[in-house]
């Protein structure tokens, strides 16, 4: 919670209030302001899902929360990506004709 106070206020009170108070009224006023979603860092990426051709990795990343009515992250919270270490080798790789 965000929570500004502005300011101390004199007014007059009003009459029943004056035998009470005496002449000056502290107001404390709360404000609560809109606060949006802000993404985290990324993380790192992850391994490759394979040691040979075509495998994926990803990565994530967090979203702290929008208060009081502020506006949500925009994007997505995750990615992925294709990732090639070296070619597999085949049973045919070293046939010889």
């Amino acid at each position: 919670m965000v929570v500004i106070v502005l300011a101390q206020v004199k007014i007059p009170p009003a009459a029943t209030l004056k035998h009470v108070l005496g002449d000056v009224v502290s107001y404390f006023i709360q404000i609560f302001v809109l606060v949006n979603g802000e993404w985290e860092d990324w993380s790192s990426w992850s391994e490759c899902s394979k040691t040979c051709d075509l495998g994926y990795r990803e990565r994530s990343r967090t979203c702290n929360i929008a208060l009081y009515g502020g506006q949500p992250c925009v994007g997505d919270n995750a990615q992925l990506d294709e990732c090639y270490i070296q070619p597999c080798s085949s049973k045919f790789q070293n046939l010889t004709f």
